[in-house]
């Protein structure tokens, strides 16, 4: 996360379980950050440090930003991961109920407790219309679109980052004997 925040920034938080998804959470992150000459500040749950002062800067962050994205890829849908985030985001932001969205992938349905914010299966024209919208939410300090800036190779690349956030993981196959036939 870049450390240049004025009121120019947007700023996005992507909150993700830890896990298969980390990995791709943090590739969006850090295709986020710093776009349009650091217009764009962009964490992610996976860069957060889990120790005695994790919900100090976890606050911190969600305190500061103007999105919640919440990725959805794992079948189970262990939900303990993203109460505490969605909680606090929508606690501390007014405008919480539509910049939180809910990102599956488009064979997962999610439970109906996330139906009270955004769901969106995240299909390459899904995420191509989500980034435009919050890119578009926000203008840089040159009053140019933040989408003028990644327009062409630049936007796809964070069009295929959100889209694997998504992807469930491949199950693991079983290696007890009693599951074999």
């Amino acid at each position: 996360m870049t450390s240049r925040m004025t009121s120019n920034t947007l700023r996005i938080h992507i909150s993700h379980p830890f896990g298969r998804t980390t990995k791709a959470a943090r590739d969006l992150a850090d295709a986020l950050d710093g776009l349009g000459g650091g217009s764009v500040v962009a964490s992610c749950s996976g860069k957060l440090i889990i120790d005695q002062h994790w919900p100090t800067r976890a606050g911190e962050v969600l305190r500061s930003a103007h999105w919640l994205l919440l990725i959805f890829g794992e079948r189970s849908l262990d939900r303990d991961w993203w109460l505490w985030e969605a909680g606090y985001f929508a606690a501390s932001n007014p405008a919480a109920a539509a910049r939180t969205v809910c990102l599956h992938h488009p064979d997962l349905n999610v439970p109906r407790t996330l139906h009270a914010w955004r769901t969106i299966p995240t299909t390459n024209a899904q995420a191509d219309s989500l980034l435009r919208e919050i890119l578009d939410s926000h203008p840089s300090p040159t009053g140019r679109s933040l989408v003028s800036t990644v327009e062409g190779k630049g936007l796809r690349l964070l069009i295929e980052c959100l889209v694997q956030c998504c992807v469930p993981a491949v199950p693991e196959p079983s290696t007890d004997p009693a599951h074999t036939l």
